[in-house]
C-alpha cells in the first residue's frame, strides 16, 4: 500500500503515504460539515488500523471549512486522535494569514491540552522534514 487513496468524496481526498507514514487529506472547493467528519472519521479508524501517528491537512485548495468542523476538530477529533496516540498534525496552506487565524482556537487547545504537536506550513517538505524529527 504505496501512496494509496483510502477516502474520496466531492471536495476532499484522503493519501496514506507510506514511504512518510502519513495520512494526507486534500481538500478542495466549499466543504460541507457531512463530508469533512466522514473524512476524519474514516481517516481516524484508518490511522488505528495501521499505527499511524501524523496527518496532514492540505488547506491549499479550499475555501473556508465549516464552523462546525472547527468546533468537531477542537472538541472530538483531537481528544480521539490524542487517545489513539497521534504524535503530529500539521494544516499545509497557501500562505500563512488569515486562513491560519481560522484554525488559531483549534491549534492553541491542542497545544495546551493535549500532546499532539500541531503547526502551520506553507511548503510540502517543510512539513515532510517536521513530520520526521524526532521529538521527546
Amino acid at each position: 500500500m504505496e501512496n494509496s487513496i483510502i477516502y474520496q468524496d466531492s471536495h476532499v481526498e484522503i493519501h496514506f503515504e507510506d514511504n512518510q507514514k502519513y495520512l494526507r487529506c486534500h481538500w478542495h472547493g466549499t466543504v460541507l460539515t457531512e463530508e469533512a467528519l466522514s473524512a476524519y472519521k474514516t481517516g481516524l479508524k484508518f490511522m488505528r488500523k495501521n499505527k499511524v501517528l501524523m496527518w496532514i491537512d492540505d488547506f491549499q485548495k479550499i475555501n473556508l471549512p465549516p464552523e462546525e468542523t472547527l468546533m468537531y476538530i477542537e472538541h472530538m477529533w483531537y481528544p480521539d486522535a490524542e487517545e489513539y496516540g497521534i504524535k503530529k498534525h500539521a494544516f499545509l496552506v497557501k500562505e500563512m494569514g488569515f486562513e491560519t487565524s481560522v484554525f488559531e482556537d483549534a491549534v492553541l487547545m491542542a497545544n495546551k491540552k493535549t500532546k499532539i504537536k500541531v503547526k502551520f506550513f506553507t511548503e510540502i517538505e517543510k512539513v515532510e522534514k517536521w513530520l520526521n524529527v524526532i521529538e521527546d
